[in-house]
């Protein structure tokens, strides 16, 4: 019924046949974390690795820097940046693209992917989406890239705009002055994507489902994942059932009336039944993944759905996505005190306060990407 995930796919099929029915929950609890102050708690199911707890990460005192660039990958809603009061050049130059008629395709590539670094492109106003994680990389020598694909977009879309996000940036790096080594080289360059949330998903399936050709002046060397749900969401799950719950009670009997299919992947059927059976894992690419959780009160902003999916399957999550969930590849630890969206530096707390038992998140891709360097990536 359903076939392997193709380039342009909406896939609605998928989500009208995930957005209705029985979600089976995994109500086993795989891991088990306790208020001592040891640096990790095994599991229960002997099978898995040891969940370590980070509780604590020195000041690097030697940084290595990887040999090739960083690429940072959203998740579901994400945004490379988000612009809140543009600047006149950004409004100048949108109105000038709205009324061209043609354009070159290189032409076009520079004005969807390279303004970024262009600082006239700069809005007034505007957040990042990986707060100062760029800035604090880039000062350590690293090549960092802030990717952007479509939010709310099904996988395989935000896959191929990954792709083509990547083949523009090394398209212009290998004719720019900035990385010497690079520039006018014709072999393809080597990236380390850094994936956060659905981005992870997102990173796989172009690592295993997009052809090299497609990718044609780069290959990935490695994959990290942070919170990523490999196994879906339980919240996902919920969502999906509560939609469907509000159409039949409203007696919405359109079957056309549905969620964005992005949430419909997310689920935890879709992921471990269809995705993990398709996508399957690149041997000449490294992966590493970490997971998170916190114990809210009232205040934080997934306090809501951290409880539901405590509830509906007990396990320890960072408001979005569990632990369990979050393995892949080599799980190099568990950030405790951290929610989904704290893990990229974000404090969503209605108090205005961070939680003082929080790790520096900044240090954390410092060594997140010092390790990265230190395994030759």
């Amino acid at each position: 019924m359903f076939g392997l995930l193709k380039k342009k796919s909406t896939l609605l099929g998928l989500g009208a046949a995930f957005g209705s029915g029985t979600v089976f929950y995994n109500t086993s609890t795989n891991s088990t974390l306790s208020n001592n102050t040891g640096n990790f708690v095994p599991s229960k199911n002997k099978s898995d690795n040891i969940d370590y707890i980070i509780k604590k990460i020195d000041p690097i005192e030697e940084f290595h820097a990887p040999k090739n660039p960083v690429v940072l990958c959203h998740g579901l809603s994400g945004f490379s940046r988000l612009i809140l009061l543009p600047s006149v050049y950004q409004i100048t130059k949108f109105f000038r693209n709205f009324i061209s008629i043609t354009k070159d395709d290189q032409q076009l590539m520079h004005n969807i992917y390279d303004d970024d670094d262009d600082p006239n492109y700069k809005a007034f106003l505007e957040i990042d989406y990986w707060i100062g994680v760029k800035a604090m990389l880039e000062a350590q020598n690293v090549t960092v890239f802030t990717a952007k694909v479509p939010p709310f977009g099904s996988i395989d879309e935000r896959a191929y705009a990954l792709n083509d996000f990547i083949r523009a940036k090394i398209f212009y790096m290998k004719r720019s002055e900035t990385v010497p080594e690079i520039k006018d080289n014709e072999s393809k360059v080597k990236v380390n994507l850094i994936a956060h949330s659905m981005g992870g998903l997102d990173a796989r399936y172009l690592i295993s489902a997009i052809p090299p050709e497609e990718k044609q002046n780069y290959e990935v060397l490695s994959l990290t994942t942070i919170s990523t749900p490999h196994h879906g969401s339980v919240m996902a799950d919920y969502v999906c059932n509560l939609f469907d719950d509000l159409k039949s009670r409203m007696g919405v009997e359109n079957p056309n009336v549905k969620l964005p299919v992005a949430f419909y992947q997310l689920t935890t059927d879709y992921v471990d039944l269809i995705f993990n059976k398709q996508i399957k894992d690149d041997p000449k690419v490294k992966y590493f993944s970490y997971g998170a959780y916190y114990n809210p009160n009232w205040s934080r902003m997934f306090y809501f759905s951290w409880k539901t999916i405590m509830t509906l399957s007990n396990e320890p999550n960072d408001g979005l996505v569990t632990i369990a969930s979050s393995k892949h590849g080599k799980f190099r630890g568990v950030l405790p005190n951290l929610d989904h969206l704290s893990i990229i530096n974000w404090n969503v707390s209605l108090t205005g306060k961070k939680d003082p038992n929080a790790i520096d998140i900044l240090q954390f891709y410092m060594k997140v990407v010092d390790d990265l360097g230190r395994c030759g990536c």
